[in-house]
């Protein structure tokens, strides 16, 4: 798999991997699905916000893609989710 070098591997899965933990303990507690993804796009946008003041939206990190791929791989989980479960 070919990745930008704006785009660390590492902090990708580790996005992902919050994200799917963001979707286990909200289906734990019988959360819809799309409020399970909502919630991880917000988780998403806040860790943006707090990190140097919208840092990864900033072209020279790489953004806006880079803050935008950081929200996606957050939400990745609970929208799969989503689907499946739509099905």
């Amino acid at each position: 798999m070919i990745v930008p070098p704006w785009i660390s591997r590492r902090g990708l899965l580790l996005h992902v991997a919050v994200g799917l933990l963001l979707l286990i303990i909200l289906q734990h507690f019988h959360s819809p699905p799309i409020a399970t993804v909502i919630a991880a796009v917000a988780l998403g946008t806040a860790k943006e916000q707090a990190e140097e003041n919208w840092s990864d939206f900033r072209r020279v990190n790489g953004g806006p893609w880079n803050g935008l791929v950081d929200i996606l791989a957050f939400a990745l989980g609970p929208l799969i989710w989503l689907g499946v479960s739509s099905l």
